[in-house]
């Protein structure tokens, strides 16, 4: 599997569509919600490709963004940004069951200035079964400046050459030759599994990416949402039980998707009011560390802890904390709750909408 940020190259994935299994069949339209760069599906992924040869890549460190739109996002609310040093691209790849049966694979990208890339498929004959011997096309691509386009690669024409993947070398027994994907698979074996991607940055231009699509007009077609870092919180306290005008002090973490560090963030500590509606107690900084905040209830109440939405990372709220206040003098529980931060949850987090309004910048997800 390509990892967050992919710096395998295309054949890599594409030389594992004749030992892997194949994807489990869709058969009606779907989404799939992708957090930052932390691609699950390992049909769906990023390519990192070379734009004079496929195979020839410099190693330059991918540092992408997350942020919301540009504009009206194709697919939720956010996008994948690149700004690379040109001579390479990155992209969208999908591993697919059938070339012949695939109708749809496309990237919507979006770009300032303008973008060039190219497209990849690869395809492995059955005369080639269990050999490391496959076909891949390359296409040029661009797209022009300002708002998004959608580009599809399975009507394009390809140029295609035949590599020996053991040495990724080109046989030179074999011209090149161009053609659309459905014509190149009747002159070469009717149908088999293979690759598409879609890639750009050759220029060195700036660009967003969203809705990476894939799929058939039978089976349906699903796309994949480039949305913003997965986080939830935790939250324990000092004391469960306490005398009225002594404190507590109350804990948090926050934890994102591929543990991926958040600039600069706070949380909001809340108590649930009389109404059912939550107050603003604290915003505390999560920093290095876990937030901490030092309170003296007056009453019994819940709290939580809140993470604002912002371009980089989904918010999330805790689970709600239950803290009771007794009259002074009266004995406590025994034993009191531990201090201990309680073990990372799973994300995504909770669905639950956080109304304050969240930044608009855009910022870096650490690769």
């Amino acid at each position: 599997m390509i990892g967050r940020v992919s710096r395998a190259c295309t054949a890599v994935v594409a030389a594992a569509v004749v030992t892997l299994g194949l994807p489990a069949v869709a058969h009606a339209d779907s989404t799939v919600v992708v957090h930052g760069t932390e691609f699950t599906d390992p049909w769906a992924q990023l390519a990192y490709v070379g734009c004079t040869d496929v195979f020839t890549r410099d190693e330059q460190v991918l540092a992408p963004t997350i942020g919301f739109g540009p504009g009206r996002a194709p697919s939720g609310a956010r996008s994948l940004g690149y700004d690379l040093a040109g001579g390479t691209a990155v992209g969208s790849q999908h591993i697919v069951a059938s070339l012949a049966d695939t109708t749809t694979a496309s990237l919507a990208v979006s770009a300032p200035a303008g973008s060039t890339g190219r497209a990849v498929v690869g395809y492995q004959e059955s005369a080639d079964s269990g050999t490391s011997l496959m076909w891949f096309g390359v296409a040029p691509l661009s797209v022009p400046a300002g708002g998004w386009t959608s580009v599809e690669a399975t009507s394009l024409s390809y140029t295609w050459t035949k590599y020996d993947m053991s040495t990724r070398a080109p046989l030179l027994a074999f011209d090149p030759v161009t053609a659309e994907p459905r014509a190149f698979l009747g002159a070469h074996g009717s149908d088999g599994p293979g690759l598409y991607a879609i890639t750009f940055g050759c220029d060195g231009n700036p660009f967003s990416m969203d809705a990476m699509r894939i799929g058939t007009r039978q089976r349906g077609v699903t796309t994949y949402d480039l949305e913003g870092l997965a986080t939830a919180l935790t939250i324990a306290a000092s004391q469960a039980a306490v005398n009225a005008g002594d404190p507590v002090t109350v804990h948090g973490a926050l934890y994102t998707s591929g543990s991926v560090p958040i600039p600069h963030a706070t949380v909001i500590l809340e108590r649930r009011t009389d109404s059912g509606t939550w107050e603003n107690i604290r915003v505390v900084p999560v920093g290095d560390g876990d937030p901490v905040a030092k309170i003296t209830p007056t009453r019994t109440a819940l709290y939580r802890w809140r993470f604002v939405d912002r371009p980089l990372a989904e918010g999330s709220t805790s689970a709600p904390f239950f803290i009771v206040v007794l009259p002074q003098g009266h004995p406590l529980p025994d034993p009191s709750p531990s201090t201990e931060t309680p073990p990372a949850p799973d994300v995504p987090p909770s669905a639950e909408p956080t109304p304050t309004s969240p930044a608009t910048d855009e910022v870096s997800a650490t690769p």
